[in-house]
């Protein structure tokens, strides 16, 4: 079981796990930064409305994506035809 489990590891990392992994880390961290940044320079109050505005926006987008934008990037990095992405990519949004 153990080795199964390695095995898995090991395909899912050459399918693009650590890109996927990655660019949300750095998605995380600028996020943080920006927040710090923001902090800084504007006023307690307008500070104050920027995060209420983000937790307003982060709140939908929690119950909007669930997942489906990893799951379109996982997705299209195990497809060989590049017709099929690119339509993943082009076609209109529900």
């Amino acid at each position: 079981m153990v080795t199964n489990d390695l095995s898995d590891f090991k395909v899912a990392a050459k399918k693009g796990l650590f890109h996927i992994l990655g660019s949300n880390f750095i998605n995380k961290v600028i996020s943080f930064g920006i927040g710090i940044v923001l902090s800084r320079i504007l006023s307690t109050k307008l500070f104050g409305t920027y995060t209420y505005a983000q937790t307003i926006l982060n709140t939908f987008l929690l119950f909007q994506g669930l997942g489906a934008v990893s799951a379109i990037l996982q997705y299209c990095s195990e497809i060989d035809n590049e017709e099929k992405k690119l339509s993943y990519v082009n076609s209109p949004p529900l």
